[in-house]
C-alpha cells in the first residue's frame, strides 16, 4: 500500500497494493481494504474495498466491486463490476457493465445500461440507453431515448425518439411524435 508525497489527512487501512497518488490534490481521501484500488488527484474521496476500482475525481466514493472507475466530481459507484461514471452528481448503485457520462444521472442496477444525457435515471434491465435531457427508463431491454423529458415504463425494444415521448411497455414500439404516448403493445 503506498500513499504519495505530499498527500495530507490520508489513510490506506489494510489490503494490498493500494495507493493514493498526486500529492495535495488528492488529500483527506481514504482506501480501506481491498486490492489494487486507485484514487489519483482526488480530494476527499474513498474506495471501501474491492478490487481494482479506480476514482478521479474530487468527492467521490466508491463501495467495493470489481474494475469500477468514477471521473466525475460529487459521485457514487454502490459496487458491482465494470460500472463507470464520468459525468458530475451521478450515481451507479450497482449491476455490471453501466455507464454514465451526463450530470446528474442514476443507473440502480442492470448490465450495460447508459446514460450520456443529463437529469436522467435507467431503474434497471439490460442494454438500455438514453441520450435525451430530462428522461426516464424504469427497466426493460433494448430501450433507447432520444428525446427530451421521455420515459419509457418497461419492455423491450422500444423508442422514444422525441421530447415528451412515453412508451409504458411492450415491444418494438415506437413513439416519434412531439409528446406522443405508446401505452404499450408489439409491433
Amino acid at each position: 500500500n503506498e500513499v504519495s508525497n505530499g498527500t495530507q489527512y490520508a489513510l490506506i487501512d489494510g489490503g494490498n497494493s493500494n495507493k493514493i497518488h498526486g500529492g495535495a490534490s488528492s488529500n483527506s481521501s481514504t482506501i480501506i481494504g481491498g486490492l489494487l484500488n486507485r484514487i489519483q488527484a482526488s480530494l476527499n474521496s474513498s474506495i471501501l474495498g474491492g478490487n481494482l476500482n479506480v476514482i478521479s475525481g474530487d468527492y467521490i466514493s466508491v463501495v467495493g466491486g470489481l474494475s469500477n472507475s468514477s471521473k466525475g466530481s460529487y459521485s457514487i459507484i454502490g459496487g458491482g463490476n465494470g460500472n463507470q461514471t464520468s459525468g458530475n452528481w451521478s450515481v451507479i448503485l450497482g449491476g455490471v457493465g453501466n455507464k454514465t457520462s451526463g450530470d446528474y444521472v442514476s443507473i440502480l442496477g442492470g448490465n450495460t445500461n447508459k446514460i450520456f444525457g443529463p437529469n436522467s435515471t435507467i431503474g434497471g434491465g439490460e442494454f438500455n440507453l438514453i441520450t435525451g435531457v430530462d428522461s426516464s427508463i424504469l427497466g426493460g431491454k433494448n430501450n433507447v431515448i432520444t428525446g427530451d423529458s421521455s420515459t419509457i415504463v418497461g419492455g423491450n425494444n422500444n423508442r422514444a425518439k422525441k421530447d415528451k415521448s412515453f412508451v409504458g411497455a411492450g415491444s418494438g414500439n415506437i413513439s416519434e411524435g412531439f409528446s406522443s404516448v405508446v401505452c404499450g403493445g408489439q409491433v
